[in-house]
């Protein structure tokens, strides 16, 4: 290699470095994720990643059928901040489940009536608040797997991939 190629090289490995660093810069800058807080606040958070990164690798949690008429609710997007507020906040005689979207994002589920739903990419880390009544436990199966979750009023931990099936009463 002459020492022309050599220099045209260097150059061109340094242009690339310095492209990457502007254009990651820039799109940490530039995402806004814009998360309505349950109480209808918005909270502007800057966390490094570009919309398109977060798109790319997630995916969406669901629980059908979902009651929203029956005082109950989907909270889609959530930073790790206002899913622990929500899993926190539970109300009495609900069950709050939280899992992961794949982007470092939540989905919070809050669930009152009591009937076997269907679980829909819970494939991340889970976290339950079973805030109901003494008798009242949340029930995930799923092909040989079963967990229960008893009322305290606390935040627990679960693993939600053998599971496909949720009562939470």
């Amino acid at each position: 290699m002459t020492v022309k190629k050599r220099w045209l090289a260097t150059l061109s490995g340094v242009l690339v470095v310095l492209v990457c660093a502007v254009g990651g810069t820039q799109a940490a800058q530039a995402y806004d994720s814009n998360v309505i807080h349950p109480d209808g606040t918005r909270v502007t958070e800057t966390d490094g990643a570009s919309a398109g990164d977060r798109a790319a690798a997630a995916w969406r949690p669901d629980i059908t059928p979902l009651h929203t008429s029956n005082n109950e609710a989907v909270f889609r997007n959530q930073t790790t901040f206002w899913r622990n507020a929500l899993l926190n906040g539970c109300k009495a005689g609900r069950a709050c489940i939280a899992v992961g979207q794949g982007d470092g994002l939540h989905t919070v589920f809050v669930l009152y009536q009591c009937d076997t739903r269907t679980l829909t990419n819970f494939i991340d880390a889970g976290a339950i608040n079973n805030n109901q009544s003494d008798d009242a436990v949340v029930v995930f199966t799923g092909p040989g797997a079963i967990g229960r979750h008893y009322p305290d009023g606390e935040v627990h931990g679960f693993n939600p991939l053998p599971y496909d099936r949720v009562d939470p009463c």
